[in-house]
């Protein structure tokens, strides 16, 4: 019997920006799939699921009851196809939308990871990644994900990192703030970063053209350090390094 994944749709309340599982809907299989592209929608929701057969599109036209409280899990994230073009994060049982990035969101996101690597790899510290790649905390049911735009594990957490995955708290998290998810990076990712462990956790602000600095405290973050355009960042994960932030917004 083959495994068979949920079925989600795509709401357009809340912003447009989280999926919801549906209910009384048959289960669909994970190979020879295509994907429904339809415009219809079901209850104020629209179909993002994939299908093979014409009596599972025929049963999402009849389909009329759909719970948008059910909790999503760590299984259900990982069986959204890799052929979606949009991105997700799995919060606090929430699936969360992360929008495209604007092209001054990734020239700053650049430049950071460049900066970063540039320096880790010549001094042989570790690992920097950027996105998309998951950061899981949390055990069982209870496991959340995030996808942030920049992080590095040094060498005595190398363990964590894994092929598919991050397994655990990275020592550093770096977000670059977009309209979208502005309010989730300052609050209940930030906490989440504290409370599991994140080392240091910078956001980087575009409008303001400013760094602000969160290092570890027990389980949450100090009171940031805010450097600005004209300012120079240096944190005790790099000794030796002195990020110039003309460079990080330096949109050139």
């Amino acid at each position: 019997m083959p495994k068979w994944p949920p079925i989600f749709l795509y709401s357009k309340d809340h912003g447009g920006d989280s999926l919801h599982r549906a209910r009384g809907l048959p289960q669909l299989p994970s190979t020879r799939d295509t994907l429904l592209d339809s415009t219809s929608s079901v209850a104020g929701f629209v179909p993002m699921a994939y299908h093979c057969e014409a009596q599972i599109i025929k049963a999402m036209r009849v389909m009329n009851v759909v719970n948008p409280h059910i909790r999503f899990v760590y299984e259900d994230y990982k069986s959204l196809p890799e052929s979606m073009t949009k991105r997700y994060e799995l919060l606090d049982g929430e699936m969360l939308m992360v929008p495209a990035p604007t092209t001054t969101h990734q020239i700053i996101s650049r430049n950071i990871e460049f900066l970063l690597h540039s320096f880790v790899r010549l001094n042989q510290l570790g690992t920097v990644l950027y996105a998309p790649v998951d950061v899981v905390f949390g055990a069982g049911n209870a496991r959340e994900i995030v996808q942030p735009d920049v992080l590095y594990i040094s060498r005595e957490r190398g363990g964590i990192l894994f092929n598919d995955e991050i397994r655990g708290a990275p020592d550093l998290l770096v977000e670059v703030l977009s309209p979208g998810t502005e309010e989730r990076d300052r609050t209940y990712k930030k906490h989440l970063y504290g409370r599991y462990g994140v080392r240091e956790y910078w956001i980087a602000d575009p409008d303001n053209a400013a760094i602000e600095v969160y290092v570890s405290a027990a389980t949450d973050f100090e009171h940031p350090t805010i450097y600005h355009a004209n300012d120079t960042l240096r944190s005790a994960l790099f000794a030796g390094l002195d990020i110039d932030l003309q460079e990080v917004f330096d949109l050139r």
